[in-house]
C-alpha cells in the first residue's frame, strides 16, 4: 500500500506541474447550478434532499488534478430557520480501499464573498482567495489517498453568512445527508463519518456536532468523532480579543456584517460614519485579503454611547445564540485544540 500511496502522490504532483490552468468556472452568483428552479416549494422539501448533481474535476488554484468531485445542490436551513439551498463537493478517492468512510472537512475560508466558496475553487475558480484552497488541498490529500471520501461543504451557505455558527452547522449536516443519499457518491446511509475543521471550519465542526442529535439524528449516529482547532467560543469575546490587533482587527466589521446578513439586522443606528464605511466596504471581503485596518478598535466603528458590544441589545440577543453549547450537546468523541501564541505573533491577548 505504501507504493500505491507514493505513486498517487507523484501523480498529483506531476499533474500540478504539467496540466495547464483551466478556464475559470462561472462564479456562484452567476452559475445556475447554485439556484433552485424546481416547482415544489423549498419548505415542502426535506433538509438534505439533493436538488441537482454535477461532476467536475478537482482543481487546485485552477489546475486540474486527477480527482473527481461530485457537486450537489441540496436543501438546507438559514439562521432564521427558513429553507435555503447550498452546495457541497464530494471528492472521490482515486482508489477504493475497503468499506467507504467519509471525512467531512469544513474549510477555513472565513469570508463574506461567495467566490471564496470551496465548491467554486474546486470547480476551477480562480478568485484571489486561492491560497486557502492550495493549503487545504494538501490537508485533505492524505485522506483521499488512503481511500476516504472527502466531503467539503460550502459551510457559510448561499449568502456567505460569515461567523453565523448555526448556519455552518445546518449546511454541514445537510451536506452529509445529501452526500450519503446520492447515488453518484457511492456512499450509503450508514457510512461512518469523521468531522474536522480549523478556524471557520471549527465553527462548522462544533455547530454540526452540537446540532446533530436534534437536527440530524440519523447523521449523528454515523459520526465517529470530531476534531477542531482555532475555536470561536463566544463571538462577543472574540471582538474584544481581536481589538487593536495588527493582524485580525478587521474581523470586527466583518463579523458585524456577517451577523447582520444572517439575522437581517440593521446595525446602522449604532455605527459611526467610519463604521458604516467599513461595513459597506467589507461586503465581499475575506480575512485573507481584508488587512486595511490594522489596530482597529471598537470605538472607531461604533458610536461613543455604545462603548462595548454588550451595550447594544440587538447584538447581545444575536451573539448569545452563537455561544458554544447553545446549539445542543455533542454526543460524539471530540478533540478541541487551541494555540496560545496570539499575543506574541498576532497582537492579540494571551
Amino acid at each position: 500500500s505504501g507504493g500505491i500511496f507514493t505513486a498517487l502522490l507523484l501523480a498529483v504532483a506531476c499533474a500540478l506541474l504539467v496540466v495547464p490552468v483551466a478556464r475559470a468556472a462561472v462564479p456562484p452568483d452567476q452559475d445556475s447550478f447554485y439556484k433552485y428552479e424546481g416547482k415544489t416549494k423549498l419548505k415542502k422539501i426535506a433538509p438534505g434532499t439533493v436538488l441537482k448533481t454535477r461532476t467536475v474535476p478537482f482543481h487546485v488554484t485552477g489546475i486540474e488534478v486527477p480527482i473527481t468531485a461530485v457537486q450537489l445542490l441540496y436543501r438546507s436551513t438559514s439562521a432564521l430557520n427558513k429553507p435555503t439551498v447550498n452546495v457541497t463537493s464530494v471528492l472521490l478517492p482515486p482508489l477504493k480501499l475497503g468499506t467507504p468512510t467519509v471525512l467531512s472537512y469544513q474549510s477555513f475560508y472565513d469570508s463574506l464573498n461567495t467566490e471564496d466558496d470551496p465548491s467554486y475553487e474546486i470547480s476551477s475558480g480562480t478568485y484571489e482567495g486561492q491560497d486557502i484552497a492550495k493549503v487545504e488541498s494538501v490537508l485533505i490529500a492524505p485522506a483521499l489517498l488512503t481511500g476516504e471520501t472527502v466531503v467539503v461543504p460550502d459551510t457559510e451557505g448561499e449568502e456567505a453568512d460569515f461567523s453565523a455558527g448555526p448556519v455552518y452547522g445546518y449546511n454541514t449536516l445537510d451536506s452529509l445527508r445529501a452526500a450519503l443519499s446520492s447515488p453518484a457518491t457511492g456512499l450509503t446511509p450508514t457510512t461512518k463519518i469523521g468531522l474536522a475543521g480549523y478556524s471557520g471550519g471549527a465553527i462548522a465542526t462544533e455547530w454540526a456536532a452540537q446540532e446533530a442529535p436534534a437536527y440530524a439524528p440519523e447523521i449523528n449516529s454515523d459520526i465517529v468523532g470530531a476534531a477542531m482547532g482555532g475555536v470561536l467560543v463566544d463571538p462577543a469575546h472574540n471582538l474584544k480579543y481581536v481589538e487593536g490587533s495588527s493582524s485580525w482587527a478587521s474581523i470586527i466589521p466583518m463579523s458585524l456584517d456577517g451577523l447582520a446578513r444572517a439575522y437581517h439586522l440593521d446595525l446602522s443606528p449604532y455605527l459611526t460614519a467610519y463604521g458604516k464605511e467599513l461595513l459597506e466596504s467589507d461586503q465581499d471581503k475575506s480575512i485573507t485579503n481584508e488587512t486595511s485596518t490594522p489596530g482597529l478598535t471598537w470605538s472607531e466603528v461604533v458610536k461613543p454611547e455604545y462603548p462595548t458590544p454588550e451595550s447594544i441589545p440587538v447584538f447581545v440577543r444575536t451573539a448569545n445564540k452563537l455561544i458554544v453549547s447553545q446549539g445542543g450537546t455533542p454526543t460524539v468523541p471530540f478533540l478541541i485544540g487551541q494555540g496560545n501564541g496570539g499575543e506574541e505573533f498576532e497582537g492579540t491577548p494571551g
